[in-house]
């Protein structure tokens, strides 16, 4: 499990976000939060992997996280 982790390619984004429609193989953590309006995300993509990160703020400042 250990290699397989290794492999995985690691995203981290931070920023008020929401993980939306994960792939399938895909993993979202978010180890810790401030008091504040920001959020660190650590995406976990397996690998060859192939995708697109799009993101998003709607008229409330909130950002999306959209993959293809």
């Amino acid at each position: 499990m250990k290699n397989n982790l290794r492999e995985e390619k690691e995203v981290v984004f931070d920023g008020c976000m929401n993980v939306l429609s994960l792939p399938s193989g895909w993993k979202a953590i978010t180890p810790k939060k401030n008091n504040a309006t920001s959020e660190i995300i650590v995406l976990f993509i397996p690998p060859k992997a192939s995708y697109h990160i799009i993101l998003k703020y709607n008229k409330t400042k909130h950002c999306e996280l959209f993959f293809s």
